[in-house]
């Protein structure tokens, strides 16, 4: 399952500053870019469904640049992994990877609260192309290890 990022530059899916669609050689489609102004009040959401429970991964797949912030996930309020820093000298692709769980079906939202910024960055923007539920290996769902842990409290990511 993919959530293109690109659908939510709605101005209620993001908070100060400005989002749009932006074309790079990277993506085969248009990432979403966003152009806060500050830290205070920046953040982005990418709404995403999920149809049946069965062991997914979450991955983001982000854009590094010379002028990008630092940002922390947020899934349905509880936060995942540790600050995302997208400072890098040269505009780049990252797949950053959050949480392997067994979502129930339903609707997610997935927010990008900006919180600073890295010393040598020139700004808060954000790149983001998708937000992505990947299927794990067979063997997962057959043994079905962890399937009725609560990933609000138990937040895992298998390396």
């Amino acid at each position: 399952m993919i959530a293109y990022a690109r659908d939510s530059a709605a101005a209620n899916r993001h908070g100060a500053g400005e989002a749009s669609p932006q074309q790079l050689a990277l993506y085969e489609g248009p990432q979403l870019l966003y152009r806060p102004a500050a830290a205070a009040g920046a953040w982005i959401e990418v709404p995403f469904e999920v149809k049946r429970q069965e062991p997914l991964r979450l991955v983001l797949n982000l854009t590094t640049s010379y002028d990008f912030g630092r940002y922390q996930a947020v899934l349905n309020g509880v936060e995942l992994g540790g600050v995302i820093d997208l400072y890098s000298a040269k505009v780049a692709n990252t797949e950053v990877r959050l949480l392997d769980f067994w979502p129930e079906p339903g609707t997610y939202v997935l927010r990008l609260q900006c919180v600073g910024k890295n010393a040598q960055s020139e700004g808060f923007y954000l790149g983001i192309e998708s937000v992505r539920l990947r299927e794990r290996r067979p063997r997962v769902t057959e043994y079905a290890h962890e399937k009725g842990a609560d990933w609000r409290t138990a937040r895992t990511l298998y390396r």
